[in-house]
C-alpha cells in the first residue's frame, strides 16, 4: 500500500535535486542582497564619518580661536588688578593648565577598554598573558 502511494504522487513532488538548487539559487540571492546591503550602509557610514570629522576639525579649530581671544580678553581685564600683563598672563595661563590637565585625566578615564566579551577579552591579552 505503500508503494502504491509514493508512486501515485511521484509525478506531483518535485525532486529533491530541484529543491536543493531552489534553496542553493535562493541562499545566493539572500546572500548578494545581504552583502549589497552591507555596501550602502557603508557608504552610508563613510559620508557621516566624513561629515563628523569635519566638523570636528571645524569645531576643534573654532574653540581654539575662541580660546586664543578670551584668554587674551581676560588677560586684559585683570592686568589693572594683579598688577600687570605678565601676571595675569601667568594667572590665566596656569588656571587653563589646571583646566587641560584635568580634561586629560577624563579623557584617560573614559577610553579604557572595558571587555565584556570573551573574544575582546582574548584580543585585549598581552602575549605573555595568553594561555599556552
Amino acid at each position: 500500500m505503500l508503494k502504491h502511494a509514493e508512486a501515485a504522487g511521484e509525478g506531483k513532488r518535485p525532486h529533491i535535486r530541484s529543491l536543493l538548487e531552489r534553496l542553493s539559487e535562493d541562499g545566493r540571492s539572500w546572500a548578494e542582497a545581504e552583502l549589497a546591503l552591507g555596501r550602502i550602509e557603508l557608504a552610508a557610514l563613510k559620508r557621516q564619518l566624513r561629515r563628523g570629522a569635519i566638523a570636528a576639525v571645524l569645531a576643534l579649530l573654532t574653540g581654539f580661536c575662541a580660546l586664543v581671544l578670551l584668554s587674551q580678553a581676560a588677560v586684559l581685564f585683570m592686568a589693572p588688578v594683579v598688577g600687570g600683563t605678565a601676571q595675569a598672563a601667568l594667572a590665566i595661563g596656569g588656571a587653563l593648565a589646571l583646566i587641560a590637565l584635568l580634561a586629560v585625566l577624563v579623557l584617560r578615564s573614559s577610553l579604557q577598554w572595558r571587555t565584556e566579551s570573551i573574544f575582546f577579552r582574548w584580543l585585549r591579552q598581552r602575549p605573555a598573558e595568553r594561555p599556552s
